[in-house]
């Protein structure tokens, strides 16, 4: 027999009405190797999913599940037919179709289950003209569903009949293709949870998609717990791997059985979107006999999770009985679903099959009927199935949000291949637009993008006379769009000469003057006074002193920062000013002396510049992150030949102080 680990498992939900005998024909199957499960001690009935493993054959494990067939147990049930892949129908032949076995036929239907066949149990109560009237209605009943036209096998417990046959049919539903997702990533619902002495938390279920191995990381979802596995078992034997389809118990590390729930799910991180808001299809049930209206509150059973919701119609204000209709559910807790899951709902007040569909968006944001226009296409892409409408609705819905190959293929659930197929063909018809990074944008997106942040910049500036730049991480704050998206925009902008980068941000080359004549006449002021002083720098500060405070401080140093931008002024380190005239007369001085003398000292400063220490080093630490000069100890040498062009002003770094490798990187005036 190979490892229980390269065992595929077959899941193969039995269901039907209550008393029809469910429990005993799955006693019968596994030749009375029943595991213990939970019944009802007055009723003796089942009211919990029981999992019975079947005789292995051919590699292939045969998992009946025995679900709960009494009304008040429609949550157990659901949760125990939430991962099947076959099923039994069972019906009593004494009894016939009841209620509940068309409630469970429409579970299974909702939940895409797509094979089985038909069980006539306590056929020996019954003489052969009931017993064919019961395979009538039982066909009856079965037809239009994944159940028409398989077998109906009449089967008793007490005499044997139908036994082997059963037990061939099981076979033939084996030997159907593994419908488990082993390339996807890995995800089990929590359905059995309980202590260990000596080991801890242990849970159970089985695996919807992907693999785990020992020691794998996981995350409890809802919570995002973290956890990893100690060890992994199937039906008691230990393993290294659990893939697709299997059930597998899981020995987890720093959980207690407390913090774990039935219901709760096991992922790998990246793997699933956790999300309380989920757009979905959803078809009410012919015999619902009343309608889901908008904003109406019903239970959701998804996997093994149960969740009260609150249904969001689209595009309607009622879905009738036996109707479709895309909807939002909002769930008082988030679930780790994705596009493709199957779901059931019941109202509130009563525990009766309300309906049921399928997950066709984790959503980011609830519905708005504003929003209708890019989110209806989107969701009827993924019903309709075609990867290239999927993706090009996904970036149409997505404005101004760069998607990388892995944010498309995490929120649409399809494979990599498809989506780079996809995205290749729109970028060759234009519609698409690349990111350097890589990333993914609708193409029309990124040219309105564009035309936004023009305007804004230019609003920004317009507004506030004296900035004349806006940096990137203002305009990241103020549209709240990833800084991807905006660089490539406003290096398109550059390019097209539509903006200009300069060393504070960027602005617009045609918006006009805004001083005011006031601020005009200061800023005339300002110059001649930084032309008067010629080598000796100045401060707001000295500035109204020498004009007898007529000015206050910090509108005189607006307008110096003013200066500064339009490189009329160059900044010190000491936060001091002069004109780049100036400056530049210094240094074809200290360029002439350190030619002549090889070197320049703080005293050669005092002599040719008529500066102390003090006025000294400011104006030699500008030169040295200009790259005229390179200190060397306390003396100076030429580092390079000076450009012909003329002086900058350096860019200021953090705290004020000059940055050499921008000053080096712009151009000068």
């Amino acid at each position: 027999m190979a490892p229980p680990s390269l065992n595929r498992h077959v899941i193969i939900g039995v269901a039907g009405h209550v008393a029809h005998g469910k429990t005993s024909l799955v006693n019968v199957l596994v030749r009375g190797t029943l595991m213990p499960m939970w019944k009802d001690s007055k009723q003796n009935r089942s009211v919990e999913a029981g999992i019975f493993p079947m005789r292995e054959e051919a590699g292939i494990l045969p998992v009946l599940v025995d679900v709960p067939g009494h009304t008040g147990y429609l949550k157990n049930t659901v949760r125990g037919l939430s991962g099947v892949e076959a099923a039994v129908l069972v019906v009593a032949a004494d009894d016939g179709v009841m209620p509940q076995t068309l409630e469970h036929l429409r579970i299974l239907t909702l939940l895409k289950v797509k094979r089985g066949f038909t069980v006539l149990s306590k056929a020996d109560l019954v003489d052969q003209e009931i017993l064919e009237m019961a395979e009538l209605e039982a066909l009856e009943a079965t037809r239009g569903t994944f159940l028409e036209g398989s077998p109906v096998i009449a089967y008793s417990a007490v005499d044997g009949r139908g036994v082997e046959e059963l037990r061939a049919s099981i076979r033939r539903l084996c030997r159907a293709p593994d419908r488990g997702r082993v390339g996807s990533a890995f995800r089990l619902w929590i359905d059995g949870r309980w202590h260990a002495r000596g080991f801890g938390t242990v849970v159970s279920g089985t695996v919807m998609s992907g693999e785990l191995r020992q020691d794998d990381a996981l995350l409890l979802i809802p919570g995002e717990k973290e956890t990893r596995v100690r060890f992994l078992e199937i039906f008691r034997k230990r393993v290294e791997c659990a893939k697709a389809g299997q059930r597998v118990g899981i020995n987890l590390r720093h959980l207690t059985h407390k913090e774990v729930q039935r219901g709760m799910a096991l992922v790998k991180a990246g793997g699933f979107l956790q999300s309380s808001l989920l757009n979905a299809r959803l078809e009410v049930s012919g015999s619902a006999g009343r309608p889901v209206v908008n904003y109406q509150r019903v239970r959701l059973c998804l996997g093994t999770a149960s969740r009260n919701a609150l249904v969001v119609l689209m595009g309607t204000d009622r879905i009738n009985p036996g109707e479709k209709g895309l909807v939002q559910f909002r769930l008082q807790q988030p679930i780790a679903s994705a596009p493709g899951d199957p779901f059931v709902i019941w109202p509130l007040n009563c525990r009766t099959l309300a309906g049921g569909g399928t997950v066709l968006e984790v959503a980011r944001q609830k519905y708005r009927r504003a929003k209708a226009g890019t989110i209806i296409p989107y969701l009827k892409a993924v019903e309709a199935g075609n990867p290239g409408m999927i993706v090009e609705r996904l970036l149409q819905k997505s404005v101004y949000t760069p998607l990388a190959y892995p944010d498309i293929t995490g929120y649409t659930g399809l494979p990599l291949p498809s989506v780079r197929t996809a995205v290749e063909a729109g970028i060759d018809r234009g519609d698409y637009f690349q990111l350097s990074g890589g990333a993914i944008l609708w193409r029309q997106h990124h040219v309105d993008l564009k035309s936004h942040l023009r305007e804004l910049i230019a609003e920004i500036l317009t507004s506030t006379p004296f900035k004349q730049f806006v940096g990137l991480h203002e305009l990241v704050k103020r549209t709240q769009i990833q800084e991807t998206a905006l660089q490539s925009a406003l290096s398109e902008l550059c390019r097209e000469r539509k903006v200009e980068l300069a060393a504070g941000g960027y602005r617009i080359p045609q918006i006009p003057d805004r001083l005011s004549p006031d601020q005009k006449t200061l800023i005339d002021l300002l110059m001649r006074y930084a032309e008067d002083s010629d080598f000796v720098h100045f401060n707001a500060d000295m500035f109204c002193r020498a004009y007898d405070q007529q000015f206050r401080k910090n509108e005189v140093q607006r307008l110096l920062d003013y200066l500064l931008a339009q490189k009329r002024l160059v900044r010190l380190k000491n936060n001091r000013y002069m004109t780049p005239h100036a400056m530049e007369r210094i240094r074809e001085k200290v360029q002439a002396t350190i030619e002549k003398k090889g070197k320049l000292t703080l005293e050669d400063s005092k002599e040719i510049l008529g500066y102390g220490r003090t006025g000294g080093v400011p104006v030699l630490e500008y030169l040295d992150a200009s790259g005229l000069t390179l200190r060397v100890g306390n003396e100076r040498i030429l580092k390079a030949r000076p450009k012909a062009q003329g002086v900058s002003s350096p860019p200021r770094g953090r705290g004020g102080h000059s940055d050499p490798q921008e000053s080096m990187r712009l151009p000068t005036r």
